[in-house]
């Protein structure tokens, strides 16, 4: 049965939020590895951590002999061809793509492979972000990256700009479009700001600030709840649903609470077809409370 409240349980057994919950959060050493569906975490598993925490899993050391559009095959040792989903490939750049903007051919070997290099190669392209290179004798490699995806708007002179949650600037356009799915951002204190490099702020924290609400949002899978940020004072952040609630989330200490009482406050306001006002959500336990009290 339904009962219309949110509950947050911390199991000790993997089987019981399997059973009973709509989303699970998997902590390692107090960071969030992974939040997602029962099925999605069981049958997608995001790391290694995760694969093993919610039961018994046998781990095999493969090879990626080939790539044919969404599926690899693998060659694992005692087992035949095993061919598997990319679902842990970059979203929308091929595999063949980086290793191209790399610089690395079949030719290469163990000791040429210069790290240097390819990360300044795989930097050029302003959608990938090199995080780490290992090398693998006698032929093995493995290159640590991020794909930077747009979102976020930035409008600088009547100028739409579409940015990473890093701040890398991947596209421009003199046509506004603000209704792409990005969050819009503003109150940025900007310096300079062109395609294909990172956004300049004279206040260099309003650029971790905004990596870290965005960040928060995917986190909590809410990202599509909000349209609008605003930084003009990192004292007095501003958030704004997509229907037109405006919160106050104070500075970022407490985010992922203040994020998680904006949206629960939000919902509730909803249910009682309320609108105007601020939300509140400097101290977020204490304004959720007055409401669900109310």
């Amino acid at each position: 049965d339904q009962v219309g409240i949110t509950f947050m349980y911390v199991p000790h057994d993997q089987g019981e939020p399997m059973s009973l919950s709509d989303r699970i959060a998997v902590m390692n050493r107090g960071k969030v590895e992974q939040i997602d569906t029962p099925a999605k975490i069981y049958e997608a598993p995001v790391s290694s951590f995760v694969a093993a925490f919610i039961g018994d899993t046998n781990f095999f050391d493969g090879e990626i002999v080939s790539i044919e559009g969404d599926y690899c095959t693998i060659s694992c040792p005692g087992f035949a061809s095993i061919k598997a989903f990319n679902d842990k490939s970059l979203a929308s750049i091929q595999i063949e793509r980086v290793l191209r903007q790399a610089g690395i051919t079949d030719s290469a070997t163990y000791f040429n492979l210069n790290e240097k290099r390819i990360q300044r190669n795989i930097e050029d392209d302003r959608y990938l972000r090199f995080i780490s290179m290992e090398k693998h004798w006698p032929n093995g490699l493995t290159l640590h990256l991020l794909e930077r995806r747009k979102q976020a708007n930035v409008v600088y002179m009547g100028v739409q700009y579409v940015v990473s949650a890093d701040g890398m600037v991947l596209e421009s356009s003199n046509t506004l479009n603000l209704d792409n799915g990005c969050l819009t951002v503003s109150g940025l204190s900007l310096r300079d700001i062109r395609g294909g490099a990172p956004l300049v702020c004279q206040d260099s924290d309003q650029l971790d600030a905004m990596g870290q609400v965005i960040e928060e949002l995917e986190l909590q899978g809410a990202g599509e709840e909000f349209s609008e940020l605003n930084l003009s004072s990192l004292d007095s952040i501003y958030l704004v649903t997509v229907d037109g609630y405006t919160a106050n989330i104070g500075d970022l200490t407490d985010l992922r609470a203040k994020v998680g009482t904006v949206r629960a406050v939000a919902q509730e306001l909803r249910r009682r077809e309320l609108s105007g006002g601020v939300i509140e959500a400097t101290i977020p336990t204490i304004w959720f409370h007055l409401l669900m009290l109310a």
